[in-house]
């Protein structure tokens, strides 16, 4: 039991995937290449006009960026990146568990990881899904090291990684609010707890700050992520009759004719007063519907309306396997009870990302990056189930 099997596998099963299926693409994935190539190409931070952008979040371009200066507009190259990081996020991955339980734990949190078809897959595109769980599980390492030992440098190094996750989804921005939350929980001493969480959120401001100042420069707009598009997600989130789902690639937006002739800053003020007003009109309709988005969350299977939907069986296996995870995953946790403190990083994101979507679009790809710690609560159920039946086998060998 060791990280070389684990890193063996991991980077053996991705690049196998990419080798046979090297000409998968995804919609978005231009919206991250333009920008990026044109950074490398001298034209700064811009879209395929050359007009500045902030569409896209830049932590991923940056990504493609330096990738493109060593090997051109090469996206087969991008995906090998990709392989490697995925291979490297398993031995996080690995570290995570062991600082948290044991050696045992920790090689098959890292041996699923390096196999379970929800992180393997997302190697095949150019899309954010890699990268942010890189960043994600080194930011959360650091982060139970810090949690473990109270150190402030820790709390400092992890800030500094999830800037990075910040800067690459949007999403991540409001995580500092639940981690403060939950720090407050589990700290018995509040001012150490205070001025930890001070110490992780000054730094990812401080990596957030060239961003804002460049896009409150540029656009006389704050925006500390993407700017808004017209696929308002907060609007969407509160629309009723969609039931707060993407349903854009079946019908047009409705409010597609309004926003014609109108800047994005105007674009976004309107349809947000718009997306208050579904909630004022009905307020428990629209929460009836961010309720039924919990589900939605944690029970669908990611890809399942557009890439699996022509292999029912495959989406029905890939429900049924991760039903099983999340449920040995809560045992799991239960079983760890004793661990609330140490393990708060991990339990904290799990409530942070599913209020954090309730009153947005919500698919069940955006639960992926947090799975590789549902995973580790998950190999805590399964050893936890073999104990129970080892001892009840030694019993009865020796009543």
């Amino acid at each position: 039991m060791s990280i070389p099997t684990v890193v063996f596998l991991s980077f053996l099963i991705r690049l196998l995937l990419i080798l046979l299926f090297p000409n998968i693409d995804a919609p978005d994935t231009e919206s991250y290449v333009i920008p990026a190539w044109n950074l490398v190409i001298g034209k700064g931070y811009s879209d395929n006009l050359g007009n500045p952008y902030a569409g896209r979040e830049i932590g991923y371009p940056l990504f493609l960026g330096c990738v493109f200066l060593s090997f051109g507009k090469n996206l087969f190259a991008v995906k090998l990146f990709q392989v490697l990081i995925g291979s490297l996020t398993c031995i996080i991955i690995y570290l995570i568990a062991r600082t948290l339980f044991s050696e045992k734990i920790a090689f098959y949190s890292g041996l699923v990881s390096a196999i379970y078809p929800d992180l393997v897959a997302p190697t095949c595109f150019v899309l954010t899904e890699v990268w942010y769980i890189f960043l994600l599980s080194l930011s959360v390492f650091f982060l139970v090291k810090a949690v473990k030992t109270e150190k402030k440098i820790l709390f400092a190094i992890s800030g500094f990684f999830f800037g990075l996750c910040c800067l690459t989804r949007t999403i991540s921005l409001p995580f500092p609010i639940f981690l403060f939350l939950g720090m407050f929980a589990v700290f018995s001493n509040k001012k150490k707890a205070a001025l930890n969480w001070t110490i992780f959120s000054l730094v990812v401001c401080l990596l957030l700050s060239p961003w804002v100042i460049r896009n409150f420069i540029i656009f006389n707009e704050f925006i500390p992520g993407k700017q808004s598009s017209d696929e308002h997600p907060f609007w969407i989130g509160t629309y009723i009759p969609w039931e707060g789902n993407y349903l854009a690639y079946k019908e047009p937006f409705p409010y597609k004719d309004r926003i014609k002739g109108l800047s994005q800053k105007e674009k976004n003020k309107m349809l947000t007063l718009e997306a208050l007003q579904h909630i004022k009109e009905n307020p428990l309709g629209v929460a009836w519907i961010w309720l039924k988005k919990i589900p939605k969350l944690w029970l669908g299977v990611p890809g399942s309306i557009k890439v699996l939907e022509n292999y029912p069986l495959v989406v029905i296996a890939l429900k049924a396997i991760w039903i099983i995870v999340l449920l040995l995953g809560l045992f799991g946790f239960i079983k760890s009870k004793d661990k609330l403190k140490e393990t708060m990083p991990l339990w904290i994101l799990f409530i942070y990302l599913t209020i954090t979507l309730m009153p947005i679009v919500c698919i069940p790809r955006y639960r992926i990056p947090i799975e590789p710690y549902v995973i580790i609560f998950t190999v805590v159920g399964f050893c936890e189930i073999g104990r129970f039946f080892a001892k009840k086998v030694e019993y009865q060998r020796n009543p």
